[in-house]
């Protein structure tokens, strides 16, 4: 694990606050993605903090945490007093906010979550994160939190101040993040309301799964009032996130009707995307022929699958109090600062 992490840390050219995109492990070099210029996207360079510091702290050395932080510290400056902000960032160093696009699905979503989860992975101990990310979600709720015509409650897209009336599949995990941040901070520190919103944003994700094949499309469009499909939108990468809010909603309710989506959502794995050899990503969810692309991304094994049995086990398996999942769903031990690292227990 250092080595690698010695070898990630070529993703920061000298000087620079935020990471390259994508790095050469063999030869310790870094580029930035060749389509991207000099723009970053606000979660991925958002979303590296809960590993390297995780790492610094197992290890003892600081290197890790310094250049994640560093990284972090830049999207908040270019956030100024803002909870939320544009999905892209310009410049790898004292980097500005590119364009107005606000969302909390791609290129967004992550930064939130890490908001809050950097906050929970220290003990609560650094509250900064904490005021960021209730800034951001009182931004969010005032601004983007809409009910469509058939009464589903979703999160919509803004750009240069306009809404934008779709929902990704993506920001699913927002009701997750509500949900547990409800159970795991001091009562009154987030509005009871958000329970509601975490409800209701999950089964409109439970929606997204009335298709042909049983799977979910990308976005839903929700510009005439209902929910539609764009043929646009209409493919499926076998995204995590609708079973995450799931898991999430059933760890802290222990309502078993999440249990059941879940079990709905692999009754459409199976049925729709299942190969010989393992799974594969969708064309068009509301095709009656299923079209395969052969391709499967690595988010279906970490976190998809992973969900899918978390739900349907022991809560104790992995309390929540004691670790937190990190984008990828991978569990990492809940610490105190200056504490030192429980080795047979590393998980």
């Amino acid at each position: 694990a250092q080595e690698l992490g010695d070898r990630l840390i070529s993703a920061w050219p000298p000087g620079a606050d935020l990471p390259n995109g994508q790095v050469n492990i063999g030869a310790n070099t870094s580029s930035h993605l060749p389509w991207a210029g000099q723009t970053f996207s606000t979660a991925e360079v958002g979303s590296c903090q809960l590993e390297f510091r995780y790492l610094s702290h197992h290890t003892g050395d600081p290197t890790y945490a310094i250049f994640a932080d560093r990284a972090f510290r830049a999207v908040l400056a270019a956030s100024g007093s803002h909870g939320l902000i544009s999905a892209d960032l310009q410049g790898n160093k004292r980097p500005v906010q590119q364009g107005s696009k606000i969302t909390l699905g791609a290129h967004g979503d992550s930064y939130y979550e890490y908001l809050l989860k950097q906050y929970l992975q220290t003990s609560q101990s650094e509250p900064h994160f904490l005021e960021r990310w209730k800034s951001a979600m009182k931004e969010m709720m005032d601004r983007l939190v809409h009910r469509s015509t058939e009464g589903l409650l979703y999160v919509a897209k803004e750009t240069n101040g306009k809404i934008i009336h779709e929902f990704d599949h993506l920001t699913c995990f927002v009701a997750g993040m509500l949900i547990l941040a409800l159970f795991e901070l001091p009562s009154g520190e987030v509005p009871e309301s958000y329970f509601a919103v975490a409800e209701g944003i999950t089964t409109t994700c439970r929606s997204m799964y009335d298709t042909y094949s049983g799977l979910p499309p990308e976005i839903i469009d929700f510009s005439s009032g209902s929910k539609k499909i764009k043929s646009t939108d209409a493919f499926s990468l076998l995204r995590p996130e609708a079973v995450e809010a799931m898991y999430y909603m059933w760890y802290y309710t222990g309502d078993h009707i999440y249990r059941q989506w879940a079990n709905d959502v692999l009754v459409g794995l199976n049925k729709s995307a299942r190969t010989l050899h393992g799974f594969s990503s969708l064309k068009d969810v509301d095709a009656e022929t299923v079209q395969m692309t052969d391709t499967c991304e690595s988010f279906f094994f970490a976190e998809t699958l992973k969900y899918l049995y978390l739900i349907q086990s022991d809560p104790e398996l992995l309390p929540l109090d004691e670790f937190v999942f990190n984008t990828e769903a991978h569990p990492l031990r809940i610490w105190q600062p200056g504490e030192a690292p429980q080795m047979n227990t590393m998980l």
